[in-house]
């Protein structure tokens, strides 16, 4: 994927930005060319989150920097590295500033579900591990005891030990549920015409 890139001059004022700027910022920056970088805020409210963190690194006259942003976008949130450098002043350049954004919002909801999964597998691995013990203490409990025991005994017992037995098999499925999250997903492996993909 590309980078989106906005060009300034020495007093903020836009002078280029690539179409991916836009495609990023969902709003035509194009538009405002010529014109102060802190208007994009002012005629676009999705941008204001842009400009609110943007500008302020611009004015600290750091040569280069580099910031996490999160826009607002419909439904979905967007989360946007941006890094800006203080472009050199000559005798034949004007100075000025470039700003550098790419889109990771994808980027960083695989490592929020890389990390869930982690924490999924963990925590059915520490669950699985004393089950089949209850399991098997409950059963022995049961076979053991129960002849020994008088109608009314063997009944609670036999109600205990079967309700035990039913608790650790839902917990399993759930750690089952847990196991599946946590496992990467099946390959689906279908022919497909190279030819098409090149075309």
């Amino acid at each position: 994927l590309s980078s989106g890139v906005i060009s300034l001059d020495q007093f903020f004022v836009i002078k280029t930005a690539n179409a991916t700027a836009s495609q990023i910022l969902n709003a035509d920056i194009n538009q405002f060319v010529g014109r102060d970088v802190a208007q994009l805020s002012l005629e676009n409210e999705n941008l204001k989150s842009f400009c609110d963190q943007v500008i302020p690194m611009i004015q600290s006259n750091e040569k280069q920097w580099q910031t996490e942003i999160k826009l607002s976008s419909g439904d979905r949130g967007k989360m946007l590295i941006c890094r800006g450098a203080t472009l050199p002043a000559g005798a034949e350049q004007t100075g000025g500033f470039a700003l550098v954004f790419d889109d990771v919002t994808e980027l960083v909801r695989a490592q929020r579900d890389s990390a869930w999964g982690e924490v999924a597998r963990r925590l059915a691995h520490e669950i699985r591990n004393p089950l089949t013990p209850i399991q098997l203490s409950a059963e022995r409990l049961r076979s053991k005891i129960l002849p020994e025991l008088n109608e009314q005994e063997a009944s609670i017992l036999d109600k205990a030990t079967s309700t035990i037995v039913q608790q650790v098999e839902s917990m399993k499925a759930m750690v089952n549920d847990f196991t599946d999250y946590a496992r990467a997903p099946q390959t689906e492996l279908s022919p497909f015409d190279l030819n098409e993909l090149i075309s």
